[in-house]
């Protein structure tokens, strides 16, 4: 197989299995539960500032304890390509693997 196809034929797959195991988590959840966990905005503003801001800083920080930066890859979280740029790296997101 040729190694675009498979690249391919794994991402499709991937999805598929993402989406299950998604469904199958949301359909567990009662409509007055969500509602109420919806409501803590504290516990969603600390979600949102670990996933964009504390995530990538500390990939960030472990790229440089390291000296990684010659990989070009930021090591993790949402806005990771940015402090990639920021050390110097460079990172197209359009050719991520």
């Amino acid at each position: 197989m040729e190694e675009n196809a498979r690249n391919l034929l794994v991402t499709a797959v991937s999805y598929v299995l993402l989406f299950v195991l998604i469904f199958g988590l949301a359909g567990t959840v009662e409509y007055k539960e969500f509602r109420k966990q919806f409501k803590e905005w504290r516990a969603i503003a600390v979600g949102i500032l670990g996933q964009f801001v504390v995530l990538p800083f500390l990939g960030f920080c472990s790229v440089k304890a390291f000296r990684l930066a010659e990989l070009g890859k930021p090591a993790g979280g949402a806005g990771g390509g940015g402090f990639a740029a920021a050390g110097g790296g460079g990172f197209n997101a359009t050719n991520a693997t």
